[in-house]
């Protein structure tokens, strides 16, 4: 794509929109409809380069066999990363082929570091969070990035997330599901998650890379079920810790339609009225906080989807991609469009409305 054709795109997007300031950061007022991406990954070759300064063991590299890219971070090494993960104008131009006019783009989740030391780990997440804000002033009408924090250390995870939206100007915080030896329910997270209801910004949970668990190392299955199985975790711990009910203005977007969560909303409530375990922390049944709670459209399924918008509302599901991967979808536009039952203004908010309210942009 060249700037000249790059620079029409911005201006046809930005004859949509409107410009305000809200909080400290540039905003948008929509006017029209606006297709808005919230689970979407990048990590590019400068950001790899300035990681690599900062650690030559774990800033991720590419390895590359032909049309086959490698990424190896330390010991581990991903195959088949698609070069969509650093191109910025290959992504620009599937962007404009899926009708998905902006990003709301976080980290990949090779790089949240959580199994590194605290301080490493932070300067690795001050490095990208740096990169994501010269991608949103280098495109500003498409990009609106989700920073990382070093959450294995809450007290600077809390400095990270202040530094990140309110002097880096991000949108939101992209996350992973879960800490080494820890769930997020861990009581010395509560300064983070307070802050980030401070703040008021959204987060997007994205399952934490998992390379080995029993009984999934076979089939792919680490990604089919380890994935949203993560999330389901993650969703149960925040609940039934009672962090989602002690933090109630929490904007959590939990990508991959909820996990398995949504489909089995009613068993948790049911396990919460007889049984004494999930009643150790929460004193009402965990539907009400999960109920909350935000999902993507990436369920694979137009049933599933149908029924995640029907039980829980269009006002809280989002688009997502998960672009440049492979389990992503293939048409974003389509996925919404063929939705029975919901209305054309429901239809609206799932393809951008939402997300322009979460980002602040409307």
């Amino acid at each position: 794509m060249t700037g000249a054709q790059e620079g029409a795109d911005n201006a046809a997007i930005s004859n949509r929109l409107s410009f305000s300031r809200a909080a400290g950061h540039e905003g948008l007022r929509e006017n029209g409809t606006v297709n808005i991406d919230f689970h979407a990954h990048i990590l590019t070759e400068d950001t790899m380069r300035l990681m690599r300064g900062v650690s030559a063991e774990y800033g991720p590299r590419v390895e590359r066999s032909g049309e086959a890219a490698t990424m190896v971070i330390g010991e581990t090494r991903y195959a088949n990363v698609p070069s969509g993960t650093w191109d910025v104008a290959e992504r620009l131009a599937h962007m404009d082929a899926t009708a998905v006019d902006a990003q709301a783009v976080a980290v990949v989740p090779f790089t949240f570091g959580y199994q590194l030391g605290p301080k490493l780990a932070g300067e690795l997440c001050r490095v990208q969070n740096e990169q994501l804000a010269s991608l949103h002033r280098a495109h500003p009408a498409r990009f609106f990035p989700l920073g990382c924090v070093p959450l294995q250390d809450p007290a600077a995870a809390v400095a990270e997330a202040e530094h990140a939206i309110t002097q880096l100007g991000l949108y939101g915080l992209g996350l992973g599901t879960r800490l080494p030896d820890k769930n997020f329910d861990w009581p010395e997270l509560e300064p983070f998650w307070a802050t980030v209801e401070r703040l008021d910004v959204p987060i997007m949970f994205h399952p934490t890379q998992r390379l080995s668990m029993p009984d999934l190392k076979d089939y792919y299955l680490v990604n089919f079920i380890g994935n949203p199985l993560d999330s389901t975790i993650m969703i149960a711990a925040l609940t039934f810790g009672g962090v989602l009910k002690r933090h109630p203005a929490l904007k959590l977007v939990i990508v991959h339609a909820g996990g398995f969560v949504p489909y089995q909303l009613g068993r948790f409530d049911h396990g919460w009225r007889v049984r004494p375990e999930p009643k150790a922390r929460l004193d009402e049944p965990p539907s009400i906080s999960i109920r909350r709670l935000y999902f993507d459209t990436i369920a694979h399924s137009r049933g599933a989807l149908e029924y995640l918008v029907g039980e829980f509302g269009p006002d809280h599901v989002v688009l997502g991609t998960d672009y440049p991967y492979d389990m992503g979808l293939e048409d974003p536009m389509g996925t919404v469009d063929e939705l029975r039952g919901a209305s054309e203004e429901g239809k609206r908010l799932i393809k951008g409305g939402n997300a322009a309210q979460l980002l602040k942009l409307a």
